[in-house]
């Protein structure tokens, strides 16, 4: 990877890292509570991942100061067979890759906003695997339903974790999962 790139992603590091550390000043404190309070771990974590941050920004501006601004290989983009352009090949990753990715991910955050955690999962995991380069219907559908519902019966089911509920589609998992949870005594 090129030292731009290593720059760029440490810059992006670096941000996320600073969202995260200004929002461990929001944890509140336990008034009654000895001992650690409830800040002090993820507030470790964010001082640490901030100061690995910062370490990489400043070693990868070093390595670009020292690198020659020759331009690099380029590659074609190709869209349902069409070539569409020429680009740079750290442009062609971007738009390849990393657009579609993101994109999947936003639309993955909006879906579970609408329809809560199981439906969004297994059409945004099989929009990945499509991503990568898999075909039928075993791998697009079969699969990510299959492992959706075998993590949301382990998760959700069993272990009770809690999923806000969908604009359009609302449902309880206790009414789904009570009886497992009562058979299984948890």
């Amino acid at each position: 990877m090129s030292a731009r790139n290593n720059f760029i992603s440490g810059l992006v590091m670096l941000f996320v890292t600073t969202i995260f550390f200004v929002a461990v000043f929001d944890i509140e404190e336990d008034p009654f509570g000895h001992g650690m309070d409830p800040d002090t771990f993820p507030l470790a974590v964010a001082l640490t991942l901030m100061a690995l941050s910062i370490c990489y920004v400043t070693f990868s501006a070093i390595a670009l100061r020292k690198e020659d601004n020759r331009p690099g290989p380029t590659s074609e983009l190709v869209i349902f067979g069409a070539k569409i352009a020429n680009l740079p090949h750290d442009l062609y990753l971007f738009v390849a890759w990393v657009l579609p990715m993101s994109a999947i991910a936003f639309a993955y955050l909006g879906l579970m906003n609408l329809f809560q955690y199981l439906l969004p999962s297994i059409i945004c995991l099989s929009a990945c695997l499509a991503l990568f380069g898999n075909r039928g219907v075993k791998l697009l559908l079969t699969i990510p339903t299959v492992m959706m519902l075998v993590y949301y019966i382990i998760f959700f089911g069993i272990f009770r974790l809690s999923e806000p509920r969908g604009m359009l589609l609302e449902y309880d998992n206790y009414y789904i999962f009570g009886p497992l949870q009562k058979m299984l005594g948890v």
